[in-house]
């Protein structure tokens, strides 16, 4: 997990998505609008 202060998110790398496999994904959460994005490889 990693603060990213210039735009106001946290970014969590791995274990996620919905085939729960580890560090294939990369998540981002936008603390003003709390708002997750989830940014799989290609």
């Amino acid at each position: 997990m990693c603060y990213d202060d210039v735009n106001n998110q946290l970014l969590l790398f791995g274990g996620g998505g919905t085939n729960k496999q580890r560090f294939n994904t990369v998540s981002s959460l936008d603390l003003v609008s709390m708002n997750w994005i989830e940014i799989e490889p290609f």
